[in-house]
C-alpha cells in the first residue's frame, strides 16, 4: 500500500495559487521548464491516481488532520461498556450535516462538538482535494458527476470490542458506496482488503497517517478506472479497536451500488 504525502497539495490550496502561477514564479531549477513545486504537485497527483487505479487504497500523510479527536474519542469509546447490547460492534454517527437523508446525532461530553467539527472539517478538506485530483482522469460529461464536488459527508466512530474466548468482532467483506472514504484509526490493527488473487492483505495502522479508499461510486463514474476493493474489519486482539471513517457519498439520487454482504455477522447501530 503506497504512502502519499499530500502536504504540498494542501499548501497550494491554502495559498490560493494555481499550478501555472506557481510555475511562473519559480522555474529556474527544472530541466524541463517546470518549477520544482509544480513537479512535486504533479508527482503527488500521479501517485494518488496510480494507487487508486491499482489497489483502490493508499495511506495519506502530511494531511494536517488534528489528532485531538482520536485521542479523546479512542480513550472514551474503549472504556464504554456495551454489555447491555450484547457487546457487538458499535457504530456512532458523530457528525452528519443537513442533507435530505440526515441522521440525528448528539455530542457526548467526552467528544465535544468543537473538537468533532474541527476533525470533520480537516478530513473533508483533504478528501475534497483527493476528489479533485482523481477527477482529472475521468472523461465523463460534467452532469454525470452528480454531487462529486459537493459530496454528502458523514463521520462515524466505530468500536470493535476486544475478543472473548470464542468471538471475533468486525465488519464482514464489503465495498463502500462512497466516492472515497478516509479512515482514521487507533494503533490496533484489523483492516484488510482483498487483492486480485482473492488474498486478504493486512492494512496496519500507520503512525501519523490516515487510510484513503475509493468506493463503488468512484469506480462506476470512472468506468472501472479506479478500484473499489472488497475489504473487511476484524478485531482479533485483546485490545478494543476504534476507527473514525469519514464517507464522501453520492447524493440520494444515486442507486445503492454497494456489494456489501452481511451474512452471519451481527451489526448494531447506535445513533448519537
Amino acid at each position: 500500500v503506497d504512502i502519499v504525502n499530500v502536504a504540498c497539495l494542501l499548501e497550494e490550496a491554502a495559498d490560493g495559487e494555481s499550478t501555472a502561477s506557481a510555475g511562473a514564479s519559480d522555474d529556474t531549477n527544472s530541466r524541463d521548464g517546470r518549477s520544482p513545486r509544480v513537479a512535486e504537485h504533479e508527482e503527488v497527483t500521479r501517485r494518488l491516481q496510480q494507487a487508486m487505479q491499482e489497489g483502490g487504497i493508499c495511506y495519506l500523510r502530511g494531511h494536517a488532520i488534528p489528532q485531538e479527536l482520536p485521542q479523546i474519542g479512542y480513550a472514551h469509546l474503549k472504556q464504554q461498556d456495551f454489555t447491555e447490547l450484547g457487546g457487538e460492534l458499535q457504530d456512532y454517527i458523530l457528525h452528519s450535516p443537513a442533507k435530505p437523508f440526515q441522521v440525528p446525532h448528539w455530542w457526548p461530553a467526552e467528544q465535544p462538538a468543537d473538537v468533532v467539527l474541527a476533525y470533520y472539517a480537516a478530513v473533508k478538506r483533504v478528501g475534497l482535494l483527493v476528489l479533485e485530483k482523481l477527477a482529472l482522469l475521468i472523461t465523463r460529461p460534467v452532469e454525470e458527476f452528480a454531487n462529486f464536488y459537493d459530496p454528502y459527508c458523514f463521520l462515524r466512530a466505530m468500536r470493535y470490542p476486544a475478543v472473548g474466548s470464542k468471538k471475533v468482532w468486525g465488519v464482514p467483506e464489503h465495498t463502500d458506496r462512497s466516492w472515497i472514504t478516509i479512515l482514521g484509526t487507533d494503533n490496533v490493527p484489523g483492516l484488510q482488503y482483498k487483492d486480485d488473487l482473492e488474498r486478504w492483505i493486512d492494512i496496519p495502522p500507520l503512525p501519523g497517517g490516515v487510510i484513503c479508499m475509493t468506493g463503488d461510486a468512484m469506480r462506476i463514474l470512472s468506468n472501472d478506472l479506479y478500484q473499489s476493493r472488497p475489504h473487511r474489519a476484524q478485531n482479533h486482539r485483546s485490545d478494543t479497536r476504534v476507527t473514525y471513517p469519514l464517507f464522501f457519498e453520492p447524493d440520494s439520487e444515486w442507486p445503492r451500488y454497494s456489494s456489501t454482504t452481511t451474512q452471519g455477522m451481527q451489526y448494531h447501530i447506535r445513533v448519537l
